[in-house]
């Protein structure tokens, strides 16, 4: 945003901003110092204003502060009880001003998102945005009372496809939470045969945009908060266009090596889940030969949103077609400015254009602070392989050497005893 960094002392309360808005739901810089006035009437109100805010770093605040140190105090008890009001410095992007000045700026940098939103927005008419919000809270609700370790969000829109991916999710060797997603529009016999498979699968009826990637982007923040090891994103992919024309064997290829990379047996996503619980933060899994570079395949926005919400502008690479195995919680930043209302009514993404900036920033995200991505091949005997690397070849060369490969498999050796 480059009109924030002509007031420099605003960046540090941006993704504050960005978080207290998607919280309050406010449309107005009226409303939010409403909403704001009376949180902070109470302590709790003040700590969920730290706290949704990320305003302390607990490590921190005690290499700062020794004598909350000596005091064995709580960092976070402290800066709430304490902290705050002497103005303290309590994270290192943040300066210790006094409480008063703090919030000033939250406010000020608040007008400012209102007024330029760093993505576009799009909102949808009070009736879809109410049957929206309507659907969030019930899944929120739902999701929130269950005891299982990982959940799947599958986005059905082909219903031919459909059985396809229910039948492997079956290899799933425990239980799990499952969201479908599918356009409002919907279809009653996709319903029909995930009621079938799965009784108490929840269901969201979402706008028709952003394909996959605009629905995930409003689920993922309850998938965060839910506190889930690993959550399989996956689809009923079939698009593959070359020369402007829709080349199905490639995009059949492309989902069916994804599907047997991530869902092959039991066996495999048994290690996957392992991974998750056991090596030191791993964040994604997706399929070999689909990790794409981002140096060969750059953002189309120069990285800028990349820096403003990850505050980092170096990864390696990314998951073309956006399936994977991932640490729901190392994503959640990006829903920070990010949500379904942003992506376009229009039903087919283009290149260039939100989708394709989302699909990079998931691959990015994956790495901060140290995380691990991981490839799985789609042959599910092979090991899982340890910290991803890109592919030398583009996805289309990869996805043409695939179906080169198929074809040749399907030429039947009979033919050559035909006589």
């Amino acid at each position: 945003m480059q009109a924030l960094d002509g007031d420099p002392e605003l960046l540090p309360y941006f993704m504050a901003a960005s978080r207290f808005l998607m919280v309050s739901r406010v449309k107005s810089i009226d409303e939010f110092e409403g909403w704001l006035s009376d949180l902070l009437q109470s302590e709790d109100g003040v700590a969920q204003f730290i706290g949704i805010g990320e305003l302390i770093d607990p490590e921190y605040y005690l290499t700062q502060h020794e004598d909350v140190v000596s005091a064995q105090m709580d960092p976070i008890e402290h800066f709430i009880v304490w902290g705050f009001e002497e103005g303290r410095a309590a994270h290192p992007a943040i300066p210790g001003l006094s409480s008063e000045e703090v919030i000033k700026r939250v406010i000020r940098a608040v007008d400012f998102i209102l007024n330029n939103p760093p993505v576009p927005e799009f909102p949808l008419d009070q009736e879809g945005e109410n049957v929206r919000q309507a659907q969030l809270d019930a899944i929120r609700s739902s999701l929130s009372k269950s005891s299982n370790k990982i959940a799947v969000v599958a986005h059905l829109y082909y219903l031919d496809l459909v059985p396809e991916i229910l039948d492997a999710l079956r290899a799933i060797p425990e239980q799990f939470d499952l969201i479908v997603t599918l356009p409002d529009w919907g279809c009653r016999r996709i319903l029909e045969a995930v009621s079938c498979a799965y009784p108490d699968a929840v269901i969201y009826k979402a706008a028709d945009r952003g394909q996959a990637n605009g629905p995930f982007m409003d689920l993922l923040p309850m998938l965060a908060d839910v506190g889930y090891d690993a959550v399989l994103k996956v689809e009923t992919k079939r698009d593959y266009y070359v020369g402007g024309r829709l080349a199905a064997e490639y995009g059949d290829a492309w989902r069916e090596e994804t599907v047997s990379a991530l869902l092959g047996t039991s066996e495999r996503i048994t290690e996957i889940l392992s991974a998750f619980r056991t090596e030191p933060h791993t964040n994604m899994v997706g399929a070999k030969g689909h990790f794409q570079s981002l140096n060969d395949n750059p953002y189309h926005d120069q990285g800028h949103l990349a820096r403003l919400l990850l505050d980092d502008d170096i990864s390696s690479g990314y998951f073309a077609g956006s399936m994977f195995w991932a640490n729901p919680a190392c994503l959640r930043k990006i829903t920070e400015i990010i949500s379904i209302v942003n992506f376009t009514p229009e039903t087919v993404a283009k290149e260039g254009m939100l989708p394709d900036l989302i699909e990079r920033l998931f691959g990015h995200a994956a790495t901060i602070n140290g995380g691990r991505i991981h490839m799985a091949s789609a042959d599910p005997a092979d090991p899982l392989m340890l910290d991803a690397t890109p592919t030398f070849a583009s996805l289309h060369d990869h996805l043409d050497q695939s179906v080169q490969n198929r074809k040749r498999k399907d030429v039947s050796p009979k033919s050559a005893l035909a006589w």
